[in-house]
């Protein structure tokens, strides 16, 4: 991992926990939970940007 990378600490549900815990047995199973956490926040993060570029279409 690069040196300019920020550790953070996040608190997650139980119901989250069983899907992270799915995601990494299914597709992450030999690699960290790092891993994991990265792919989904970058999913998450090219969802509100999809959505966001929708809604300022729509508003124009």
């Amino acid at each position: 991992m690069a040196a300019n990378t920020r550790r953070i600490m996040v608190s997650i549900p139980p119901d989250l926990e069983q899907g992270l815990d799915s995601l990494k047995r299914e597709k992450f199973y030999n690699k960290p939970y790092s891993e994991v956490f990265r792919y989904v926040f970058a999913l998450g993060l090219k969802a509100a940007e999809e959505k966001t570029k929708k809604e300022c279409r729509e508003a124009s």
